[in-house]
């Protein structure tokens, strides 16, 4: 009986956790009407989407889920804004029921490809939205990109929300890579841990690229402004 209390408990704090998480994701990103979302089930099962800007597309989608977290993968979705000013213009974001109340621990791994549709990828950054309860409460995302073709490591990195961070915070991080990319092969695993009577929980993911002209293409849109101000002037 004190069992089945104690884990009515511990959903209730799990509840009012996403629901906390999910006002600050409102706060976060304003919903935006031209928006559109895919599920990682049909990206896993082929679908591949082109980022708001049409700079970048995302394909080969793998994703294995383990632990606590719900192992279906219609129960998250990729989220991308078509409009301009939209807040993932190079990327998407990722939502879902990523969190565990105590005693329990879940991961999702994620994998995909990035490829850019005329420009150079130069940098990646991540932003994560999450929120833990308990001395013994974590959440982490390792990530690491490999280029394409070829699979040589071009860096990995690691976010750790954990509970000397108590309240909801977006964590940011950013990595530049030494040498402009065309391909890239992402690799995120997402990981939540919360001991007995503890919470974890991230409401949401945003990676996002950023691309910059090839040079002999910057330098022709150079040219071509330059040939637009000298046939705009006035002839004396």
């Amino acid at each position: 009986m004190l069992e089945r209390a104690q884990g009515k408990g511990a959903r209730e704090r799990l509840c009012a956790l996403a629901a906390t998480l999910a006002m600050g994701c409102a706060l976060a990103w304003p919903s935006n009407a031209n928006a559109f979302s895919i599920s990682l089930a049909d990206l896993v099962g082929g679908e591949s989407f082109t980022s708001a800007d049409g700079k970048l597309m995302f394909d080969n989608f793998e994703a294995t889920v383990s632990g606590a977290l719900s192992e279906l993968l219609s129960d998250y979705n990729v989220i991308v804004d078509d409009a301009p000013g939209g807040n993932t213009p190079g990327g998407f974001r990722l939502v879902g029921p990523i969190g565990v109340a105590g005693g329990s621990a879940g991961d999702l791994v994620l994998q995909y490809d990035v490829w850019s549709l005329g420009s150079n990828i130069v940098s990646a950054s991540m932003f994560f939205n999450g929120a833990v309860d308990g001395a013994g409460a974590l959440a982490t995302i390792t990530e690491d990109f490999r280029s394409l073709p070829g699979g040589e490591l071009l860096t990995d990195r690691m976010l750790v929300y954990a509970s000397a961070q108590p309240d909801v915070e977006m964590l940011t991080d950013e990595v530049v890579f030494e040498s402009p990319q065309r391909h890239l092969r992402v690799l995120k695993d997402i990981m939540v841990t919360a001991v007995a009577g503890d919470l974890a929980a991230i409401s949401v993911i945003e990676q996002q690229f950023t691309v910059v002209p090839e040079p002999s293409s910057l330098g022709l849109v150079i040219l071509g402004l330059s040939g637009l101000a000298v046939a705009g002037r006035e002839p004396r």
